[in-house]
């Protein structure tokens, strides 16, 4: 019986055999230690050899093995003198005097180059230098320059730039959709006894922004900067965009948001006489809306000539129409 037992036990059936498991990859090995330095920088080489032995006073030494290090090193930008000579000649024939055409320059007279003029400018509003730290700058490189003198160079810059900022603009008025918000700015004018208050304001839309000074948030200046515009306009809900949209070639909005949180609606008879244009729907509006307590407060209003926008949901506190 025990041998029976024995032999089944012995014939019972085998398990399988275990498979092999498999290799794990290797996981990438985050590179330590130094990198080496970029290849393309211009090389700034040193030749360093003893005179004489660290140990004795001897001088006759040979050339035993050499170390090469190498560390990331900076050189300052020269402030150079362009000088141009231009030479003027007398004709043979007729006795005219001709004088050859100088360098570009930024402006006549100026006393900078172009490519120092774009330097300045790069450095106060890419750098976000203050003129004072490039005066300054200027000054430890044996440059001098009076605090006018830089004002007056960016003065001329947003001369040059003018064209290009203009075109921006008529890019924004030609679109069919524009945002703007500003924040006030002090503003040093001569001979008042304090600072001034003065506006910034931005324009933008998806392709590019403009920046404009306003001496103050009167309404008179954004209606003639606006009254060519025909789109959707995003903006606060100021008072001052009122006289936008109810001026005789703007639409004024259909919903304006207020401090308390509500809306001001036009008139039924102003809903009457002036076609509904469908805007979002209140739930899509919903999702985005912020808190009550947030200072935010916009408004979009569509400056499509004779046409109005219908009142807003009281559950948006924002919306375009289309």
């Amino acid at each position: 019986m025990v041998g029976d037992a024995k032999r089944a036990f012995d014939a019972r059936p085998r398990p399988p055999d275990k498979p092999e498991r498999a290799k794990p990859e290797k996981k990438r090995v985050r590179p330590t230690g130094r990198k080496p330095l970029p290849q393309h920088l211009e090389a700034e080489e040193h030749v360093r050899r003893p005179d004489r032995c660290g140990h004795c006073p001897s001088a006759a030494l040979d050339a035993a093995d050499e170390t090469v290090e190498e560390k990331l090193h900076v050189v300052k930008e020269h402030q150079r003198r362009r000088v141009v000579r231009r030479t003027t000649c007398r004709c043979r024939e007729c006795g005219g005097r001709t004088t050859p055409r100088s360098l570009p320059a930024p402006y006549e007279r100026s006393k900078v180059t172009s490519d120092w003029l774009a330097w300045f400018v790069h450095a106060k509003f890419a750098l976000l230098s203050p003129l004072d730290r490039i005066r300054r700058d200027l000054a430890e490189r044996g440059v001098p320059l009076a605090m006018g003198t830089l004002v007056g160079f960016v003065e001329r810059a947003a001369d040059l730039l003018a064209p290009i900022d203009g075109l921006h603009w008529k890019q924004l008025l030609a679109g069919s959709w524009m945002a703007t918000d500003g924040t006030g700015i002090k503003v040093l004018v001569p001979q008042l006894p304090a600072a001034h208050n003065g506006y910034i304001e931005l324009y933008r839309n998806r392709e590019c922004a403009v920046f404009q000074y306003a001496a103050d948030k009167a309404s008179d200046d954004v209606v003639a900067k606006l009254q060519t515009f025909r789109g959707t306009l995003t903006a606060d809900a100021e008072h001052r965009f009122n006289p936008v949209c109810e001026s005789a070639t703007l639409s004024r909005p259909a919903a304006t948001r207020t401090a308390a949180g509500g809306f001001a609606t036009p008139s039924k008879r102003s809903q009457r006489s002036r076609p509904r244009v469908e805007h979002s729907s209140a739930r899509s509006m919903a999702k985005r809306r912020r808190p009550e307590s947030s200072v935010y407060k916009a408004t979009c209003c569509e400056l499509i000539g004779a046409n109005e926008c219908s009142p807003l949901s009281s559950n948006s506190s924002a919306g375009s129409w289309r």
